[in-house]
């Protein structure tokens, strides 16, 4: 049993995502050859039965699976696979509850699949009865010059009443999808043109009556018509394990928004992310019209090294060692990828059309399959030369994107490779250090208590409440520290979990100064992996076995608060668009609530505060009122606070309108604003502090070199501002701090107040 603090913002299934595309049933239309008849396999019987089970075992709530409201229930479970409703009837989901709300926990229990099965089936024959419907009325002409308009984000809509309620959407959400191809292509010329000195001129879009140009017209419907054609053939690759991971998940989600069933390919993929390794080729590959096409290659994996490979290539078939080929264009990119996947040492065959070559200039590539280590959400570092007061301070800055540990064998994770780069920056002479958790969305529970006692002495660093009441504490223990200057935690509203529990426990300790959003996620829950016992799949050879991912504890800092909801406040906020964005946990269904608990003695760390750098009021009401009057006045905060108005006016923005001339001034007034934002932007990115990157051995090792910072991409302007208000904020910090013990800082904070 594995114990963590998941990552919040990666929940969504595989294939609950094709909830975005269109269906319905109309008139029997549907062939019946085309509907999957699903059926589970005695092994699916057993791990339902075990997942009703392991809830009513294990969760906090200590809940029965029968107290779940199974209309409810039943109507998420629709909604997973119909997000957007635009599948469904109304009808159909009081038809669906009617039918099966009442016997649900005797389905359950026995491990029945039968409502899932019968769900989707009608799911299934509503989109082969729409993706039709679709095809015909494609063959038939717009109106482009209405008043309709079309609200793209129904998730919080009610299913149609009827199939003429449907039918109404649908044509809206073709007129939708048309125009916005139309526009897309339009700025596309435009572009291409200006790229090219304005050498020609740029294709008509409209005629003078309003309505599209027929060869723009004509090309948008063709993609529209492409895009269902792929829907289609992707909607009958579902299998019975597709349906059996949603429903159950649906179930899981009832008790709270963590909880979750995992497939063996899912458990798979969640231990190659938390364990940042997998063994295979190295490339990152994605569809692109039906073609398995290479979209980057990871360094040090066989992919680079063989040199026959490069992002673009198209991957047409696929072999086993001196098999035949399997022909892969328009197969499900999830089947590809375990085709390409293997046993460490194995041979795998690629036919490869090159980037750019003719589709029938093809050539095979052998590799074999090697472990591969993800550097790229391994810790990274840089040296940022700050400017201040005619001077300039160094500062380093750790980018944490999760809480991850090495598997067997894998000697890296967090905690080693952080201290391994605080060694490095230790020996370039930086006076402070900044922890970028942004967008930390969680990881390992062991990596978060090992990596807060880099910078305290040793003392509390979590609590952790099971169902039973009864709480556990998590110390760091060691007296060694790898860091005793100044310190900032840089937080979102996405740091979550572990994320949450560092940041909480430095700020009880008074150890770090929090700086970003106005709080942190607020996901204060633990998980635990549970595998399906053996006895309810011990007649199967099959060594691979899904699980449930169950929350069985909630988290308390050292102060006694929950990070549940409610987050980590930060000591200084700086503006954010995130605080109008509905990401917190407190916006997801069924969140547990807030709670406290008594707090604990800080011990060590708080006896001996000449161990590490430490904060006082004094201190943090300096530095907030410089960091208030700087988003007052300096220029990138005004453009950061246009920014976020101007995002917030376009999120405001539900519904949209179909009327091609309205749709075309509101997008050249809309590209006016965003382009005097980007020339603002460019203008700031010039300014650029010096910063150097900071590799781990093992990024090294496989052949990654440091980027160069330094340089300005004209068309891709980086520029954090959030970032730099923090080097702002630490430069400062060391000025007033100037090599004083913490007891003299609150005295130089003041004789600055008088000057």
């Amino acid at each position: 049993m594995s114990h963590f603090p998941s990552n919040t913002l990666n929940i969504v299934k595989r294939f609950a995502a094709l909830a975005l595309l269109p269906l319905l049933s109309l008139n029997g239309q549907t062939e019946d050859r085309k509907v999957i008849k699903l059926e589970p396999t005695p092994k699916m019987v057993g791990e339902t039965k075990w997942v009703a089970q392991a809830l009513q075992r294990y969760h906090y709530l200590n809940q029965s699976v029968s107290d779940v409201d199974f209309k409810e229930f039943i109507s998420f479970f629709m909604k997973k696979l119909d997000g957007y409703h635009m599948y469904f009837l109304d009808s159909d989901r009081e038809q669906f509850e009617l039918r099966f709300g009442l016997n649900m926990p005797t389905y359950l229990q026995d491990g029945n699949l039968y409502p899932a099965y019968k769900i989707f089936e009608k799911y299934q024959k509503r989109a082969y009865a729409r993706i039709d419907w679709v095809f015909d009325r494609l063959d038939k002409p717009f109106d482009f010059t209405s008043e309709g308009t079309y609200m793209p984000d129904r998730a919080k809509v009610d299913w149609p009443k009827d199939e003429a309620a449907a039918n109404d959407v649908w044509e809206a959400r073709l007129a939708y999808e048309i125009l916005n191809e139309i526009l897309s292509e339009e700025a596309a010329e435009k572009k291409r043109l200006k790229e090219e000195e304005g050498k020609e001129k740029p294709k008509p879009v409209a005629t003078k009556s309003g309505q599209p140009a027929k060869e723009v017209l004509e090309d948008a419907v063709k993609t529209i018509r492409r895009r269902f054609e792929r829907w289609e053939k992707t909607l009958g690759e579902y299998e019975a394990w597709n349906v059996q991971e949603i429903f159950l998940t649906s179930l899981t989600s009832m008790f709270d928004p963590h909880s979750t069933f995992m497939s063996v390919d899912s458990l798979e993929d969640f231990n190659m992310q938390i364990n940042n390794s997998f063994v295979g080729i190295g490339a990152v590959l994605q569809d692109e019209d039906g073609y398995c096409t290479i979209q980057k290659l990871l360094p040090g994996g066989p992919a680079q090294g063989s040199e026959e490979l490069a992002p673009d290539d198209k991957i047409v078939g696929v072999a086993q060692g001196e098999d035949e080929f399997v022909d892969v264009i328009d197969m499900n990119l999830r089947k590809i990828v375990k085709l390409i996947k293997g046993p460490k040492n194995t041979k795998v065959r690629l036919e490869i059309i090159p980037a750019g070559a003719d589709p029938g200039d093809r050539k095979i590539v052998s590799l074999i399959r090697d472990q591969i280590k993800l550097t790229a959400n391994l810790a990274r570092a840089e040296i940022i030369q700050v400017p201040h007061e005619e001077k300039t301070i160094p500062i380093g800055l750790l980018d944490l994107p999760s809480f991850y540990g090495g598997g067997r064998g894998q000697n890296s994770s967090t905690t080693s490779d952080i201290e391994e780069l605080i060694g490095k920056l230790k020996e370039a002479g930086v006076k402070g250090i900044i922890l970028d958790l942004r967008h930390n969305g969680g990881g390992l529970l062991s990596e978060a208590v090992k990596l807060s006692g880099l910078f305290i002495p040793t003392g509390p660093v979590v609590q952790v409440k099971d169902t039973t009441g009864r709480i556990k504490k998590h110390l760091d223990r060691n007296p060694k520290t790898a860091w005793d200057g100044p310190l900032m935690v840089l937080v979102s509203r996405y740091s979550a979990s572990a994320s949450e529990i560092v940041a909480g426990a430095l700020q009880d300790h008074n150890r770090a100064i929090i700086v970003g959003d106005s709080s942190t996620h607020g996901k204060g829950t633990v998980q635990a992996i549970f595998q399906v016992d053996e006895p309810f799949i011990f007649n199967f050879r099959d060594p691979k076995r899904s699980a449930a991912k169950v929350t069985i504890q909630k988290f308390y800092l050292p102060s006694g608060r929950s990070t549940q909801n409610k987050g980590v406040p930060s000591d200084i906020v700086i503006q954010s668009a995130n605080e109008f964005l509905p990401i917190g946990e407190s916006d997801l269904p069924r969140a547990l609530k807030w709670d406290e608990i008594p707090k604990l003695d800080l011990g060590t760390s708080q006896n001996n505060p000449e161990k590490s750098a430490k904060l006082d009021k004094a201190l943090f009401d300096a530095l907030r009122t410089t960091c208030e009057k700087r988003q007052g006045t300096i220029p990138e905060f005004k453009y950061l606070k246009k920014s976020i108005e101007w995002y917030r006016q376009r999120r405001d923005q539900k519904s949209f309108s179909l009327n091609l001339a309205g749709r075309r001034n509101k997008a050249v007034k809309d590209k006016e604003k965003q382009d005097l934002l980007n020339d603002s932007l460019k203008k700031l990115a010039k300014d650029k502090f010096s910063a150097e990157e900071i590799l781990l051995h093992i990024a090294i090792k496989q052949g990654e070199k440091p980027k160069d910072l330094n340089e300005v991409d004209e068309d891709d302007p980086k520029y954090d501002i959030h970032r730099r208000e923090g080097l702002r904020i630490m430069a400062e910090w060391i000025d007033l701090r100037g090599g004083a013990t913490t007891s003299s800082v609150s005295q130089k904070v003041e004789e600055k107040k008088e000057i």
